[in-house]
């Protein structure tokens, strides 16, 4: 189905899409190696073909005949729009302008998923734990071969993300070369997707971090809230995937170390800003009826990756309790006060 709204010049488009249940057929992870079974409601979801005109907005009438036809289709009897507990609701929205047909990414995405995965932050490490060598390019090359082995494991795809976040370290090497790399994994799909450029990454070698959100096809009946997990053995306190099944998401401001008054809470002491980050971090979750147990994600920006390093292991263990989110550590020149040293922003579920 193809909608459309006139904005002060720009036109709001959403696309829908229904995808039903993924053929087992086992071949190898390209996109074209996967057949994709279609309900039969399709000709009537897919209205782009017989509605393929701009709606300007307000006009009620078209909407309503779009909706009337998408849910009742040709018969005219209502028929479910969800045929199979596995079908997944996929929207495209673009703002139609000249400077973003052709670009690698879509501006927004909207889903209505059951299950959603979150990936930790990846990088161009090898199996052998040490980044590969070449730079920009083959980095990123790895990286996307590394997230494609956790999307697998939860049964997706590259075509089934609906955002990505990139932190580069270099801009310049990443037009060059990073954004071809990644393109053979995504193929003709666009993910929303936000770019940054960084100090510096978790090692002073590493120019390109990657984390993404998948929606997952299934149902989350009989599964459990969370399922954590690694595909590598990397030896770090964090897990590579976490899929959340059902539930409510929690998602929480940046906390840092200000005390009730407003105050920083010991300025450049690492370990005390550290246990008041946490601190702040558990109040909220436990006021929204969750634990540190049900974080799904973690971002932490710090103005000092080795400062960290050096004083977050026993105030995080502690905090985590052995049960790590999925996470990315980054490296910025600053945050909102001159005196905070860390900012941590998470993701929990809640059942």
């Amino acid at each position: 189905m193809v909608s459309a709204a006139s904005v002060m010049g720009t036109l709001l488009v959403v696309r829908d899409s229904v995808r039903g249940p993924r053929d087992t057929h086992q071949g190898d992870e390209h996109a074209d190696d996967h057949d994709v079974h279609r309900d039969p409601l399709s000709a009537a979801l897919d209205l782009r073909r017989s509605y393929g005109k701009w709606l300007p907005m307000g006009n009620k009438a078209a909407l309503t005949a779009l909706r009337s036809r998408a849910q009742y289709g040709a018969s005219g009897r209502r028929e479910s729009l969800v045929a199979k507990e596995d079908t997944m609701d996929r929207r495209e929205i673009l703002a139609e302008r000249p400077v973003e047909r052709g670009r690698g990414f879509m501006p927004g995405i909207s889903v209505n998923p059951s299950r959603v995965l979150f990936t930790a932050g990846l990088t161009g490490r090898g199996t052998d734990g040490k980044l590969v060598s070449g730079g920009m390019g083959p980095q990123t090359q790895r990286t996307f071969e590394r997230l494609q082995a956790i999307l697998g494991h939860a049964g997706a795809r590259f075509d089934d993300v609906i955002k990505q976040l990139v932190y580069v370290t270099d801009i310049d090497a990443y037009n060059a070369t990073g954004r071809a790399a990644r393109a053979k994994f995504f193929g003709n799909t666009r993910a929303a997707s936000t770019g940054l450029v960084v100090r510096r990454l978790a090692e002073p070698d590493i120019l390109v971090e990657v984390e993404l959100v998948v929606d997952l096809a299934g149902a989350p009946q009989g599964k459990p809230l969370l399922e954590k997990y690694n595909v590598e053995d990397h030896g770090g306190e964090f897990y590579q995937g976490v899929i959340v099944n059902g539930g409510r998401l929690l998602y929480l401001a940046g906390q840092v170390a200000a005390e009730l008054d407003g105050s920083v809470s010991k300025p450049g002491d690492w370990q005390r800003q550290a246990e008041k980050v946490y601190e702040n971090i558990g109040h909220v979750l436990r006021a929204a009826g969750a634990t540190p147990a049900t974080v799904v994600k973690e971002t932490t920006w710090v103005v000092s990756i080795d400062g960290w390093r050096q004083h977050r292991g026993p105030v995080r263990r502690a905090f985590y309790k052995g049960d790590f989110p999925a996470s990315t550590l980054v490296e910025i020149p600053g945050l909102a006060h001159t005196d905070y040293l860390v900012e941590i922003e998470v993701i929990a579920a809640v059942a």
